[in-house]
């Protein structure tokens, strides 16, 4: 068995930090207060944890840009049109929200996705609003869900298999 510092065809040395203080009499390097050891490792589990790592990766940023698109879709609201929900957008209507009841206002007038104007009572502006918001938390639970279900994957198929938006 080869010791700590030796390699073999079959086994790398994965460099490891332990924190020590800058005066600890058991050694650690002065200077950064770092002591530095290497754990054998066999390479096939080396090797192995890389390509997770990887995968992992890829699919947290892929899920990641499938959330970016989904809120670039819209969302249908109860009134039978389809709004904008970039974060901009979620902002734009909250604030618009506080606006109409600040001013008393009994209309207001939104566009849709197409651009296309509809008049709305507060009290529908309101709900609507409401069901924005309760749509994108929902997305956004989802999306967090998911990464952290691909976080705790052990394996590559674990890891392909939690990264459900992306099959549907």
């Amino acid at each position: 068995m080869p010791q700590i510092g030796q390699y073999d065809d079959n086994s790398v040395a994965v460099p490891i930090n332990i924190t020590v203080t800058k005066d600890d009499p058991m050694g650690g390097d002065p200077q950064t207060g770092y002591e530095y050891e290497q754990i054998l490792t066999p390479l096939a589990d080396y090797v192995d944890q890389q390509k997770l790592a990887c995968v992992k990766g890829y699919l947290t940023l892929a899920i990641k840009e499938k959330h970016a698109a989904i809120l670039l879709e819209g969302c249908q609201t109860s009134k039978g049109f389809r709004v904008d929900i970039k974060p901009e957008n979620v902002l734009d209507w909250s604030t618009n929200l506080q606006l109409l009841q600040l001013a008393g206002a009994t209309t207001t007038m939104v566009c849709d996705f197409n651009n296309d104007k509809h008049t709305l009572t507060p009290t529908e502006y309101s709900a609507m609003c409401l069901e924005i918001g309760a749509y994108v938390s929902q997305l956004r639970a989802q999306k967090w869900a998911i990464r952290d279900a691909i976080n705790a994957s052990g394996t590559i198929e674990q890891a392909y298999g939690s990264a459900t938006w992306l099959t549907s």
